[in-house]
């Protein structure tokens, strides 16, 4: 959130009143998805679901790695990062693809082995680190890029098929037991 506010909310004027602000983020939200329906590429999303599937068929690890706002988060990625190696697969999630722990979490990764799928601003240096061989690129070149991971997930699913089924029922079993202190 921190690192995308000024993204997201750059149409939002000072004096907004809350249906202007109301209006102007479902606005916002409505035209990225005809954008990003045009501008996405199926080959390289296709791609990264190969990676996925992949990584998940061979029971590889799969990481995935974005920012909070706490510095510790990306100690302990890049920590994580030092453990995976070839035939693990990275996903970087970062709105303005200049977060230097994202980025130096990632580098790890890929030096490491690991097959990075970055989403990412086109242009950006985390999406730069992409087009050497293994990783993967997907444009976030709007506010709305969450639609890419729901995206990746649904086609990873169809392709993992009624093993996710049982995987699915025990998360949210967890999820629903889990207490909160």
């Amino acid at each position: 959130m921190s690192e995308g506010l000024p993204f997201i909310h750059r149409s939002v004027d000072v004096d907004d009143k809350t249906n202007d602000v109301l209006v102007k983020a479902i606005n916002n939200t409505v035209a990225a998805f005809p954008k990003y329906r045009n501008d996405a590429s199926s080959s390289v999303i296709e791609k990264a679901v190969d990676a996925l599937a992949t990584t998940y068929n061979a029971n590889r690890r799969i990481e995935f790695f974005g920012v909070g706002n706490s510095g510790i988060v990306g100690h302990i990625q890049v920590m994580s990062a030092s453990l995976l190696g070839p035939g693990d697969c990275v996903v970087v999630v970062s709105n303005s693809g200049r977060t230097r722990d994202l980025m130096d979490a990632c580098d790890v990764a890929r030096k490491n082995g690991a097959t990075a799928i970055v989403i990412a601003a086109t242009g950006s240096p985390l999406a730069n680190i992409t087009p050497r061989p293994g990783n993967i690129h997907l444009a976030a070149d709007h506010p709305e890029d969450l639609k890419i991971i729901h995206i990746l997930a649904t086609c990873l699913a169809l392709r993992i098929g009624a093993k996710l089924q049982p995987l699915l029922k025990e998360m949210k079993n967890n999820l629903r037991n889990k207490r909160y202190a």
